[in-house]
């Protein structure tokens, strides 16, 4: 396939609306300060941060979602300090920890009730 053809036409320019143009960040062709993707080798301009790496984001998969699997969000957020991450991290280590042995006392708990309602020798009470 032909590169030319990927590369999208380029905007008609208004009168009303001035534009700047600047160099690509990736090839430096030529491109208006507002374009989002190069017009020349395809690559995004804005280098937003996605919505996995706010603080917010972080708690709540943290401790709804994937619990101790969030920790790499956190240490690879840029929207966070050195002090919020490691304060991030422990909660939701504490609270990974926590969920895990809660889990665990459950378990117990019914293969303890299951094994007395198998044993017809067991007394209640």
């Amino acid at each position: 396939m032909d590169q030319e053809n990927l590369i999208p036409p380029p905007r008609p320019h208004s009168n009303n609306v001035s534009t700047r143009i600047v160099p690509c960040k990736s090839c430096s062709g030529p491109i208006d300060d507002g374009d989002r993707f190069c017009r020349h080798c395809g690559r995004r301009q804005k280098r937003g941060v996605g919505w996995y790496y706010h603080p917010v984001s972080i708690l709540i998969l943290g401790f709804l979602v994937v619990g101790p699997l969030a920790l790499p969000l956190v240490w690879l957020s840029p929207q966070m300090g050195r002090k919020a991450k490691v304060a991030v991290a422990t909660a939701i280590s504490i609270y990974s920890i926590f969920v895990i042995y809660s889990c665990y006392r459950v378990i117990m708990l019914v293969v303890g009730l299951w094994s007395q309602f198998l044993d017809p020798t067991a007394s209640f009470g």
